[in-house]
């Protein structure tokens, strides 16, 4: 079995928490994971899809081998959702799409608010849900399957942001995205009506053909 340094970072995680809870209800008296030197792993950076790349994307979906996939493909493409988030709790409201905020620490609950934008209106299937019945890791396996060769699904995600932030002011894309700083999401300073929201994610032009 490979263990590569993303797996590593995850398993460490897991086992740190586990120490930690052990630690604080005194089953042990220290927790042996603060002992192992760590240094998280580098991350590739990965640019935006252009405007080929994305009409291929969107070509590809709509085959039928895509039918359970679809709507989780689309959800990373015009929300910018990470694929965690796109979970039972993810669902279509009043015009906006809502999902858990899963980048949140300490236990936090907070949930996004994302307008639906004019050229995914006719794309989605709104009776159907956006996670897929499939597994976890075989959803995006599939999904790599309707991208262009080289491309994987996280940069839907940067594809996203980069396109909302041509023309919406960088405050709401932050909001979007979730990863807000505390100032606009923690100290709840500022909240947008959801007009004024609309307004913004109508300025943003999703390539659609």
């Amino acid at each position: 079995m490979t263990i590569t340094p993303r797996k590593y970072e995850d398993m460490r995680t897991v086992f740190n928490s586990i120490f930690k809870y052990a630690k604080a209800s005194s089953i042990v008296t220290y927790n042996p994971v603060d002992m192992i030197p760590f240094k998280r792993a580098e991350r590739e950076n990965r640019d935006r899809l252009t405007d080929e790349q994305i009409k291929i994307f969107l070509a590809n979906l709509q085959t039928p081998f895509f039918d359970k996939t679809r709507n989780f493909a689309y959800a990373m493409y015009f929300f910018g959702l990470r694929p965690c988030e796109i979970d039972d709790e993810a669902h279509f409201e009043n015009g906006f799409l809502i999902c858990r905020n899963r980048k949140r620490k300490n236990g936090k609950k907070a949930y996004k608010k994302i307008p639906i934008p004019r050229q995914a209106e006719k794309l989605f299937d709104f009776d159907s849900p956006l996670k897929s019945p499939l597994s976890y890791d075989r959803t995006l396996d599939i999904m790599k399957k309707a991208l262009p060769e080289g491309a994987i699904p996280y940069q839907l995600r940067q594809t996203f942001a980069s396109v909302c932030d041509e023309k919406v002011k960088r405050e709401v894309v932050e909001l979007w995205m979730g990863d807000s700083p505390e100032r606009l999401v923690g100290k709840t300073y500022v909240h947008y009506s959801d007009d004024f929201m609309r307004q913004e994610m109508d300025k943003v032009n999703f390539v659609v053909a």
